[in-house]
């Protein structure tokens, strides 16, 4: 879907940025409504930087204005502006706004008009990362998945709430390429073997890749008291399976917060 290709290109910003310590509150999408439409994020204390960023199918037109706990504060940052997207940018803290509170961003635009919206912090406090305890896996065989988060070097409170949403293929992406006559073999490089040209064939055909379908799960993780949340799935089926990881909390120093991450892994014939 457009929409997770979209969020994972955020998310893959976010991860090539991390020496500069950018990290991704949260990622909506959504559609504009008769009156506008209005996203709101949960910034939590010393963040020095803040970017909310709207995005839209080309050809169309959006604008939006930034509040900040029922406050105007759009004069206080500055504007990036593209033929899809519009980003604002803010250095806090800037005279009488601070970090944390209620950001929300106040979209205007055509009815009916689907949009993507993010929020990205830098000079957090907060530390997150989730990874898999082995870096393949094979279909039938446990993988573990574990999400560490700290403020500093602290574990967060115990009430911090960490859901995880994976997507696995319900189908073997090669066996949707074997179905592809040799014949019909663009040859995209010098070299490749038949089996490597027809996966290519399937990621750049829109009707074998809308074949592979994929299938939502909700995992159920368990906390430790050193910052760790762990999860374990079995796959069934070869192919690219990707984790969701959505991370919501109220720390009593630095208030509410919340962040958004995936991670993926390759899953192999036992």
């Amino acid at each position: 879907r457009h929409d997770d290709l979209r969020r994972f290109f955020v998310e893959e910003l976010i991860n090539a940025l991390k020496g500069f310590s950018p990290q991704l509150v949260a990622y909506r999408h959504g559609t504009i409504g008769a009156t506008g439409s209005r996203e709101t994020f949960a910034i939590e204390d010393n963040v020095k930087k803040l970017v909310l960023k709207v995005s839209w199918k080309r050809g169309a037109s959006m604008t939006f204005r930034v509040t900040k706990d029922g406050v105007d504060v759009t004069s206080g940052g500055r504007f990036i502006n593209g033929p899809f997207y519009k980003i604002f940018v803010i250095d806090l803290p800037k005279r009488s706004i601070n970090a944390r509170g209620n950001w929300q961003v106040r979209i205007s635009g055509k009815a009916r008009t689907r949009y993507e919206t993010a929020a990205i912090v830098d000079g957090s406090r907060i530390n997150y990362d989730a990874l898999f305890e082995t870096k393949t896996g094979r279909v039938g065989a446990p993988l573990d998945l574990i999400v560490r988060l700290t403020r500093g070097k602290l574990p967060m409170r115990p009430g911090t709430r960490v859901n995880i949403q994976l997507l696995s293929p319900t189908m073997d992406a090669k066996q949707i390429a074997a179905t592809i006559p040799t014949r019909n073999l663009p040859n995209f490089e010098p070299g490749l073997s038949i089996d490597q040209r027809r996966m290519l064939r399937v990621s750049s055909d829109p009707t074998k890749w809308r074949a592979l379908k994929w299938r939502r799960q909700i995992l159920t993780v368990r906390p430790n008291d050193k910052g760790e949340f762990r999860t374990q799935f079995t796959p069934r089926t070869p192919g690219i399976h990707t984790v969701l990881i959505t991370i919501e909390g109220d720390d009593p120093r630095l208030g509410r917060f919340s962040r958004a991450l995936s991670v993926t892994t390759a899953v192999r014939r036992p």
